[in-house]
């Protein structure tokens, strides 16, 4: 697909505001900042139009993508709200780039983008403003824990057939959270849980750690710090040694230490 004759990797629309998933560098994407925005097949064919869109934001991603924000032009007083929910959203997205050295960093970035976005909810803000917070955590998830994406449900989109996933995004389906564990797009056949974990990889908690699960890839596998339960919740409290790690404590002792809290 197309967008503006650019490569378009991927896009959803949610009534005024809309994401795409660009293959092309940031100030070609910005570019794009008040032009008639036409989605079309690689053949010409138009396949959805948006006008007078302006870009809210502009993120790389660790695949190299750009992930494009826009929104229909606001009137002054959203669009301040929308600059300000942008900055608290945007130290949230700094601090889960920081995560893999200091997970508590993000996650108190994290906390205080719910708090911005609830606050909002609380206030009667335009839907808008939590539409963004949403598609600004779809950008970040990847980069953030389980345990960070625990903090901040609420922001996380609801899964939906038809829409094209990337590798460590993160999804609700029926109030429970998935990361997509390969790139696919949704299908109602393959919906979250029991019977399809080769797509979708179920996020649970328990004391502030996630339960060992078998890493199926490189996207999945254990960094160096991360500490887990194994093998079942509350038993022994584990810290991996080393990045890339896709060895349980049982198979691979010298990968992993005992953490005593």
């Amino acid at each position: 697909m197309k967008l503006n004759q650019l490569t378009l990797i991927s896009y959803a629309i949610d009534g005024d505001s809309a994401c795409f998933i660009l293959q092309t560098d940031l100030a070609t994407a910005v570019a794009l900042d008040g032009q008639a925005l036409k989605v079309t097949t690689d053949a010409g064919d138009d396949v959805a139009a948006m006008d007078g869109h302006r870009v809210v934001a502009a993120v790389k991603q660790d695949d190299g993508y750009i992930a494009l924000h826009t929104a229909r032009a606001l009137d002054p007083q959203t669009a301040e709200s929308i600059k300000a929910l942008e900055t608290n959203v945007g130290v949230a997205q700094k601090a889960a780039d920081a995560a893999k050295q200091d997970a508590a960093t993000a996650q108190t970035a994290a906390d205080k983008a719910q708090k911005t976005a609830d606050k909002a909810i609380e206030g009667g803000a335009n839907p808008e403003l939590t539409t963004f917070a949403t598609m600004q955590l779809s950008a970040a998830a990847p980069t953030m824990t389980d345990a960070d994406i625990l903090k901040v449900p609420s922001l996380v989109p609801e899964w939906a057939v038809g829409v094209a996933y990337e590798a460590k995004q993160v999804v609700k389906y029926e109030g429970e959270l998935y990361r997509i564990a390969q790139k696919h797009t949704a299908q109602e056949q393959h919906k979250p849980g029991a019977g399809t974990e080769s797509l979708y990889t179920h996020i649970v908690q328990s004391g502030g750690y996630d339960v060992w699960k078998q890493p199926t890839g490189d996207h999945d596998a254990y960094s160096k710090g991360t500490r887990v339960w194994y093998p079942t919740a509350n038993s022994t409290l584990y810290e991996s040694l080393i990045d890339a790690n896709t060895y349980s404590p049982e198979a691979y002792p010298a990968g992993w230490k005992q953490v005593t809290e």
